[in-house]
């Protein structure tokens, strides 16, 4: 009985030491990937070193990041008992069409960041906006990217799994450290930590427009052509809330209320020739008579959604001249 409890005590101080060792990582405290790295090593996709070190700025091969997705995803084949450690986990990779056959001719070389997009995009079973290829904008070394990875670099980066270098390049040729081997897979099993890439508008004003016709300002978005179809745009009057909803004159005389803080899609925008939001001089019937000095700011908020990304810009505007409807 006594050798029975010495015996289970004995595994029970071994996996402690393991657990804390993975826990009590002495290198990862101030680095920018820690809270994924104890997150992964937390699941057991990953290990820190037996001198208690994770080593996170360090390359990681193209087996140690197949075993670590793999696990990441549930899926552990184990190490194999014959032939190389990680035939396993390569095999299974394989298996289920993450690895095409013959595509890697080395496992025990450096994974590459764009090898690593390849291999979690197909990991992946999600849908993508059919004008992805509007995002290859915000990557700055796009064009310098083989056109076989691609495909990959723009569905990882429009996932928010790999967010490019702080210059704003991608680097898929670049070989892949330990610390971004685990964000990325971080972000594959989880939505919340994902850094979707969004597209800042850049907000055109037109005023003084009262020769022009009807139309007294307008405001648009000037890299419309920049933005997929997955966003939408709404504009709202802050100064003058009742402006917010507006009375066209039809043909016949009568008045039609449209309400200008609707949701437009990006198409739409494009249709307008970029524009969100135009203010016509007769926009009021007669019934409703309203007055702006020239001089005044008036303020509008424009808000851009993007999946669970919402954010909001203020657009001001100075009247060049005084309208009056009387």
């Amino acid at each position: 009985m006594k050798k029975i409890s010495f015996s289970i005590m004995v595994v029970l101080l071994i996996l402690y030491s393991l657990f804390s060792a993975n826990f009590a990582l002495s290198d990862i405290d101030l680095h920018w990937a820690n809270n994924h790295i104890r997150h992964l090593v937390s699941i057991r996709a990953v290990n820190g070193y037996p001198d208690g070190t994770f080593k996170p700025d360090n390359n990681i091969t193209r087996a140690e990041f197949t075993a670590l997705l793999l696990r990441a995803l549930k899926i552990d084949p184990g190490n194999s008992e014959t032939g190389y450690w990680a035939d396993n986990f390569i095999n299974e990779a394989v298996s289920r069409g993450y690895i095409k056959k013959g595509e890697f001719d080395d496992v025990r070389v450096n994974i590459t960041r764009g090898e690593i997009a390849r291999m979690v995009v197909r990991a992946m079973d999600e849908k993508y906006p059919v004008d992805i290829a509007e995002l290859s904008v915000l990557i700055k070394d796009f064009n310098d990217t083989s056109h076989s990875y691609r495909e990959f670099v723009l569905k990882a980066f429009n996932k928010g799994i790999i967010t490019g270098r702080p210059d704003g390049s991608f680097g898929y040729k670049e070989n892949a450290t330990r610390a971004e081997a685990v964000t990325m897979a971080a972000r594959l099993i989880d939505e919340s930590k994902r850094i979707i890439p969004f597209v800042e508008p850049e907000i055109g004003i037109l005023t003084n427009m009262g020769n022009l016709g009807k139309v007294w300002y307008e405001i648009s978005i000037d890299n419309i052509d920049d933005y997929s179809d997955d966003y939408k745009y709404r504009i709202e009057m802050i100064t003058f809330p009742e402006l917010n909803i507006q009375e066209i004159k039809r043909p016949d005389g009568s008045f039609e209320k449209k309400d200008i803080r609707e949701w437009k899609t990006t198409e739409e925008i494009k249709n307008e020739n970029r524009v969100i939001h135009r203010f016509m001089t007769d926009v009021f019937s007669n019934e409703r008579p309203f007055h702006i000095p020239a001089g005044t700011e008036v303020e509008y908020r424009l808000t851009v959604i993007k999946s669970s990304l919402e954010r909001e810009y203020a657009v001001r505007i100075t009247l060049q001249k005084d309208w009056q409807k009387e």
